[in-house]
């Protein structure tokens, strides 16, 4: 069964009920980084906690995510309320909490996820902070 349905895209488009989506991607078999789409600010926000993939890879992604929402809201019923034209999106690499071994990209996504939705509880304009002053978990 497919999980983004047509009907999950079009509650989570309408910005009303969903401002912003929040998907750990799972890269190269074996690292785990966080796409944070905004859907108000039109930015797809990409989190890495071991920078020495290239920028390119995950820009590459968020495009593709970004082509996929837009397919996905073209079926919808009522196109016109939809805003999605992928040439007004941007793509922002996150500073994050950087981590210093080869298997934790998964604590991070998850550290950096509360990080940021706690942002977002206390002042709806996020990302005017830096992830990497959150304590590192692993000492």
């Amino acid at each position: 069964e497919e999980f983004l349905t047509e009907e999950f895209i079009e509650k989570v488009i309408n910005l009303e009920f969903i401002g912003f989506l929040f998907l750990p991607v799972f890269v190269d078999g074996n690292h785990w980084i966080l796409m944070v789409v905004s859907f108000n600010q039109k930015t797809i926000f990409i989190v890495d906690s071991h920078s020495t993939k290239q920028v390119s890879d995950h820009t590459f992604l968020a495009r593709v995510l970004l082509k996929f929402l837009t397919y996905k809201a073209s079926k919808l019923k009522d196109v016109n309320e939809l805003n999605i034209d992928e040439n007004k999106w941007t793509i922002v690499m996150l500073p994050c909490v950087q981590q210093n071994d080869g298997f934790s990209c998964g604590i991070y996504v998850i550290m950096n996820a509360a990080k940021i939705m706690n942002q977002i509880r206390s002042d709806a304009s996020i990302f005017q902070f830096e992830l990497k002053h959150v304590e590192n978990p692993l000492g």
